[in-house]
């Protein structure tokens, strides 16, 4: 059933799956993604559901305590429960884990002391979004939170000041779309890519701070740049306008200012590239 899905906890399960002895690989009719939530498969005139604990709540009528249990001491361990409910009975549950990249936790840390105030929202078990931030130090974290909600809370955060948000998911598109800057990182569904204003080539978090830090460069050399003119257009036009100066002397010089912009933005692209 996840042979086809983009998510990563599809594709690890479809990889598990395949070294599984006794596998069935049966027919399978039609296959659903529910964005938020899981996958829901036909075969035969057995209904198949793989996905979150609200996912199975909400369509399971049979739900073994012993499975549950081991489900929430799974997340609270950092690993990600996916339930399978079949024929609307919880049958299996697996746990699946991941390292957390070694460049995420440092450019968390950087972008504090940028004065940037960073939270997790995630689609993904609570428990498990939860010891991620622990990790990370990050204090606002959610979990189990649906495209909708992600939504809301981003146009909530980008109504009171500029926000920025990262994804990678189809979950991701619509709040990428409401951010003041949406930022897709490498490896990311073509939702995510076509809602993003940002695109990060490289995989992980670092090319983040490479992001800033080239923004910041470019806003400051335009900023210089414009002021630069500026001042050399005043001077001129009033050495003009007093009579001190020719007009065709004033036109013959007058592309200096725009060659004046170009070397102030060659030098600042040169200093920025020694500093790299």
């Amino acid at each position: 059933i996840e042979r086809g899905s983009t998510h990563p906890v599809g594709v690890a399960l479809a990889a598990m799956a395949r070294h599984v002895p006794g596998s069935i690989d049966e027919a399978i009719e039609s296959v659903t993604n529910v964005p938020g939530s899981g996958i829901r498969a036909q075969v035969g005139f057995t209904e198949i559901l793989v996905g979150s604990e609200n996912f199975a709540r909400a369509h399971a009528t049979t739900l073994p305590s012993d499975l549950l249990a081991n489900a929430s001491t799974w997340s609270a361990q950092g690993l990600t429960p996916v339930f399978v409910v079949v024929d609307a009975s919880l049958q299996a549950v697996a746990a699946v884990g991941d390292t957390i990249r070694k460049d995420s936790c440092t450019v968390i840390g950087e972008l504090r002391r940028f004065g940037w105030d960073c939270r997790i929202l995630s689609g993904d078990n609570p428990g498990v979004v939860r010891h991620v931030a622990a990790l990370c130090g990050i204090s606002d974290a959610r979990g189990g939170v649906t495209p909708e909600e992600k939504l809301a809370i981003v146009a909530a955060a980008a109504a009171q000041g500029r926000t920025v948000m990262v994804g990678d998911g189809v979950n991701d598109a619509a709040a990428l779309a409401a951010a003041h800057v949406g930022v897709s990182v490498h490896g990311g569904a073509e939702a995510s890519l076509a809602a993003a204003d940002i695109y990060l080539a490289k995989p992980g978090l670092s090319s983040m701070l490479t992001l800033i830090r080239g923004s910041r460069h470019t806003l400051r050399t335009i900023k210089i740049t414009l002021a630069a003119s500026s001042l050399y257009n005043i001077a001129a036009a009033t050495v003009a306008m007093t009579g001190h100066m020719h007009p065709i002397i004033a036109a013959l010089i007058m592309p200096l200012s725009s060659l004046t912009a170009v070397g102030i933005c060659v030098a600042a692209g040169s200093f920025k590239e020694k500093q790299s």
